[in-house]
């Protein structure tokens, strides 16, 4: 007579402890491929928001017919504003962009990173041109956008860090790149 014992569904102890230790262990190796895709959709949040606030900026200008200027800070947070009254348009606040992400402002040059504090604007005319400062700061020409952890472009913990690069021209239209990646990719800076 065969007993009824091996006819019966289910998992034994065993069974179920081995499953348990072989999901534990795939969380475990999937923790800093997740770390990464976190700092690096932070840094391409931050990098949107940027660009789209000088789209905005630009917008505003053209249908005001004035000047509209965009003041960059804290960290990664910026205002938009009309230049003669100082109204306000529209603001984001740092931890609404990233709160892990430098924002390195560059000269007019491009060639490195602004030593003038006040290198913190774009200013756009009634034609949506990139113009001169009110104030006579120096024009910001990119935006850096870099995770303060790996602090390079290179591959870090195993997998690649983003950094993303916002570039404004003298139209003052605006473009994000990676300059990480190797010219005759679309997505390299120019």
């Amino acid at each position: 007579m065969l007993s009824n014992r091996h006819n019966r569904g289910g998992f034994t102890l065993i069974e179920l402890l081995i499953g348990f230790a072989l999901v534990g262990i795939l969380t475990v190796m999937a923790i800093p491929a997740f770390g990464n895709w976190i700092r690096n959709t932070e840094i391409r949040n931050a990098a949107e928001s940027i660009a789209n606030g000088i789209q905005i900026a630009r917008v505003e200008a053209i249908s005001r017919n004035v000047q509209v200027q965009m003041v960059f800070g804290p960290g990664t947070g910026w205002t938009v504003s009309v230049v003669p009254t100082g109204t306000q348009i529209q603001q984001r606040s740092e931890l609404e962009s990233a709160g892990g992400v430098v924002l390195i402002l560059n000269d007019e040059d491009g060639n490195g990173v602004s030593d003038d504090p006040d290198a913190d604007r774009i200013t756009f005319n009634g034609m949506g041109w990139r113009v001169t400062n009110a104030d006579a700061s120096p024009l910001v020409n990119r935006m850096d956008l870099r995770n303060p952890v790996g602090g390079s472009c290179k591959h870090v913990n195993g997998g690649p860090m983003r950094c993303m690069r916002t570039v404004i021209t003298a139209s003052g239209s605006a473009r994000m790149c990676d300059p990480a990646v190797a010219i005759g990719d679309p997505r390299a800076c120019p």
